[in-house]
């Protein structure tokens, strides 16, 4: 294959305590290879997902992480674990080598979205520098937005590692950098800025074409993901979209959205996620869309794993969800507390999300609602609110430990605080931009505070599926749970030990502190949980 013929662009495998293994499916890199494909039919390209396959393995624990072996470095069979080993997921690179050999790319595009990942984006590129040393390799995503220079200064056998680096949506950009390269064009080494805001109506729908679609499911079905829109109108200060997609909130045509569809139905797709930030911004187009959808009547279910803005639903657009085969929401609500959250520039209403829960469940939607936990300016009792309000409905519970992200008006705020301790430290920041690293303890709580919160929203949701199976409150099944609130000591369980784990006696008697009413998640069985201990 002729050299200048052939572009790789490469999704890394990530490594962590877990992994959400059906949101995999790399999407920006189709997007990129669909509008290479549109501008230079003459060229191959190929999307290779080396994270899509399914695989763990089991690898050392980082030293940077020793901290929280207390936490998660004991086995445990326990029903409201967290986690335990430290993990890659994807294929290892003897697989890829293997894998990607066969190439002769003159372009390789390395895929950085997540901050806590970019080493192994590095760690990609080393493996493509050894096997292709002329071929030119540039990196995008989030985490190439918004730290460039984390990519940039990277070094490689006394060379830099990387040629470019694209900040921000990267079709054009692509294809600008691909026409400098065939023109033999000297395009100087570095930072790829915003050329020009793609119209998202004349982009061409993602190529799928080197993807295996056995290796993306949700619930046995073959799966796809889909954007109906990008941005969000909204500034919330913990939210980095901004820095890739820009502040303008922008929308796909309703024909452009359903002709994507049909093509994917055509392909044997029979689940599509919209990863859309704000799928439901624009009230009357998504019920124009929803309204096709159920006219169309396509052996599809849809959902919204990237969640749904609570303020923008209503009785009406639920109904036509739960017809266009919706079966589940997740909604953030990130806090009960409304000056909380007008610091964080979020819109708040705890009645209005309540209320929506409760529509929801009557139309017979799964619903998960999602809280942070540890973020500068929340308090123990903030966070103890929130988790009773959501006990008290028809949700599973999700906490989102809180870390500082590049590219945030959190990030600006915050990184340099010398009121936060934190457990980079003086190391490497980027690293522990995930939620599993438990980074940040302030004056208002410690990080056995926040690992308690953590785990008490599994124990809480344990208690939820007991109320569903109608087991009555002196059931065995929550005695384990009665005795961790009596005295305050839980334990990882394991078929050899049995180890106990650090828990906050200040957040049990500040749950403790008002009465906590527990509702099912399927049902409206429910109660008043203190009153049995």
């Amino acid at each position: 294959m002729d050299m200048e013929k052939q572009i790789l662009l490469i999704q890394p495998p990530i490594e962590d305590f877990y992994a959400t293994d059906c949101r995999t499916q790399p999407l920006g890199l189709c997007y990129i290879s669909a509008s290479i494909k549109q501008e230079f039919p003459e060229i191959e390209v190929i999307v290779y997902d080396a994270f899509a396959d399914g695989k763990k393995q089991n690898i050392p624990w980082p030293l940077e992480f020793g901290y929280l072996k207390k936490y998660y470095g004991h086995a445990d069979n326990s029903p409201f674990k967290l986690f335990h080993q430290y993990s890659r997921f994807g294929k290892s690179n003897g697989e890829i080598r293997n894998d990607i050999k066969i190439y002769s790319p003159f372009l390789i595009g390395i895929s950085s979205m997540f901050t806590a990942y970019y080493r192994q984006s590095l760690e990609m590129a080393a493996l493509c520098r050894e096997l292709f040393p002329e071929a030119k390799i540039v990196m995008g995503g989030n985490h190439a937005a918004v730290a460039s220079d984390s990519l940039l200064q990277a070094h490689f056998k006394n060379n830099f590692l990387i040629d470019y680096v694209i900040s921000g949506e990267a079709e054009l950009a692509m294809n600008h950098l691909i026409k400098s390269l065939l023109k033999n064009q000297n395009l100087p080494r570095g930072l790829i800025d915003h050329l020009q805001t793609p119209d998202i109506n004349q982009l061409p729908y993602p190529d799928f074409s080197s993807l295996d679609f056995n290796n993306y499911h949700f619930n046995y079905k073959p799966m796809c993901f889909i954007v109906t829109s990008r941005s969000c109108p909204y500034r919330c200060s913990f939210c980095g979209i901004h820095s890739i997609f820009g502040n303008k909130y922008r929308r796909r045509d309703n024909a452009d959205i359903l002709n994507e569809i049909q093509v994917r139905v055509d392909q044997g797709i029979r689940h599509i996620d919209i990863e859309d930030d704000h799928f439901s911004a624009n009230k009357k187009e998504t019920h124009d869309l929803l309204d096709q959808i159920i006219k169309k009547n396509w052996p599809l279910s849809f959902s919204a794993m990237n969640g749904m803005v609570y303020w923008s639903l209503d009785d009406a657009l639920l109904v036509k969800m739960k017809n266009a085969g919706f079966h589940s929401l997740n909604l953030s609500l990130v806090s009960k507390n409304s000056r909380f959250l007008q610091n964080a520039n979020r819109p708040s209403d705890d009645m209005e999300f309540a209320d929506i829960v409760k529509t929801a469940h009557k139309h017979g939607f799964l619903i998960t609602a999602y809280f942070i936990i540890g973020m500068p300016g929340q308090t123990i009792e903030e966070m103890t609110e929130t988790l009773r309000f959501l006990s008290s409905l028809p949700v599973l519970i999700g906490a989102s430990p809180y870390y500082l992200c590049p590219g945030t008006p959190d990030y600006k705020k915050w990184n340099l605080d010398k009121t936060l301790n934190k457990a980079s430290g003086q190391n490497d920041s980027f690293f522990s931009a995930r939620l599993t690293a438990l980074d940040i303890e302030t004056p208002d709580f410690n990080r056995d505070d926040i690992y308690t919160l953590f785990k008490m929203t599994r124990l809480i949701n344990h208690i939820k599926n007991g109320i569903d199976h109608n087991y009555p409150p002196d059931h065995d099944f929550y005695k384990n749970i009665y005795e961790i609130f009596k005295e305050k000591k839980w334990y990882a369980l394991a078929k050899t030990n049995k180890a106990e784990l650090p828990i906050s006696k200040t957040v049990i008697e500040s749950i403790l502190s008002k009465s906590i009413n527990i509702y099912g998640y399927k049902t409206q069985n429910n109660f008043n949980f203190n009153h049995y201990l």
